[in-house]
């Protein structure tokens, strides 16, 4: 598990950059109408192109909703990791995580305002994932998406935020736990997994998605297990791999009820694994290409949606705007408004409070971006 400069895992920055980019594409997909009714909660039978878009492999290219637990799972292992062998600084941790994540997402909704505003956004169209987005913001809205209390669809990414708020809160209690659970090592893995199965019974979204984080944190304080069997599987990590994708692929062609998310946070965790053990998949990761839009990958998160919805206005063209368009503008909002803003952060806790340990910043973080 190599790590690059100031302490990065460096593959693990490219991961989250591709999960960046699937997200993008996911959303771009959406406005094709057939593509996007394959998200309804009982979707029509689909056909043709949309159906292998849909029921095969190649919808690993654009399966949003699990790089986003992806995100999670990367969320939870890099923010523990500083913390597994020391003893945190809280009082420079709090304002450091707050101001990292709460600056880029205010800039991100006076972008999303400022699009809006010369773009109106389409309310009738084809496609269900672009009609639900028309909003009318109100102060009390803003106000929500500012706190990130109860985010609207004004710049529907930051749904997932809250739960980066959330759990960032709650990283103590989180560490308390894994290091109460340490006795088992990696079986402690059903906890979370258990949780998430309840979350998706009772419909509860804290039960639903706050045990995702937990699966980082506990692959993180249990890192030593996590490389003596990365280094016991050695020649089956291609089996690994096609498992993992294997179980993401299954899920959008066999019923599988209440284990259908559990399923793919299980996916999530393979794959951050894989990141980080597997030299394939290392070398993808630690691509400049990846890195590239890994650096930039929170502030593409932000800001591509209401790019997305404004390409709507042009027929046909709107994808093949939209992607490039968003990339272009993601690389502009990191230099002016996501790099300043970590800047302060880190200085923010510098002055705070000594903390003892390399910020969290020195290794990749991740917002559910992602």
């Amino acid at each position: 598990m190599q790590t690059g400069e100031r302490g990065r895992i460096a593959a693990l920055d490219g991961l989250r950059g591709l999960c960046a980019l699937i997200v993008v594409i996911t959303h771009t997909a959406l406005l094709n109408p057939q593509l996007a009714a394959g998200y309804l909660p009982n979707p029509p039978a689909s056909h043709g192109w949309a159906w292998w878009m849909i029921h095969t492999p190649l919808h690993l290219f654009w399966t949003g909703g699990d790089a986003v637990h992806v995100f999670f799972v990367l969320s939870g292992f890099v923010l523990t990791l500083p913390f597994v062998s020391a003893t945190p600084s809280w009082r420079a941790y709090y304002p450091r995580r707050l101001v990292r994540l709460y600056v880029p997402v205010w800039g991100a909704l006076v972008f999303a305002l400022l699009v809006m505003a010369m773009i109106p956004r389409v309310h009738q169209t084809e496609s269900r994932w672009v009609n639900v987005q028309a909003v009318h913001p109100t102060w009390a809205s803003m106000l929500k998406d500012a706190t990130l209390t109860r985010p609207t669809a004004l710049d529907s990414p930051l749904w997932s935020l809250k739960w980066e708020v959330v759990f960032s809160l709650l990283l103590p209690a989180y560490l308390a736990v894994a290091k109460g659970l340490r006795r088992v090592g990696l079986f402690g893995l059903v906890v979370p997994a258990v949780l998430v199965l309840a979350g998706t019974v009772t419909g509860s979204a804290a039960l639903l998605y706050l045990p995702m984080f937990a699966v980082g944190v506990l692959m993180a304080t249990n890192l030593h297990s996590l490389r003596a069997m990365a280094a016991r599987l050695d020649r089956w990590w291609p089996l690994v791999a096609v498992a993992g994708g294997g179980i993401l692929v299954g899920r959008w062609w066999l019923p599988l009820g209440v284990a259908d998310v559990l399923m793919s946070v299980v996916s999530a965790g393979v794959v951050v694994l894989l990141f980080l053990a597997w030299a394939p998949a290392r070398t993808v990761g630690e691509h400049r290409v990846s890195q590239w839009v890994g650096r930039r990958s929170f502030s593409l998160y932000l800001i591509h949606v209401p790019i997305v919805l404004a390409a709507v206005r042009l027929p046909g063209w709107g994808p093949a705007v939209a992607f490039p368009a968003s990339l272009l503008v993601a690389a502009v909002f990191y230099r002016l408004v996501e790099r300043p803003a970590l800047r302060f952060a880190n200085h923010l806790g510098r002055r705070i409070g000594a903390n003892r340990l390399t910020a969290p910043a020195a290794v990749p973080e991740t917002v559910s971006r992602r």
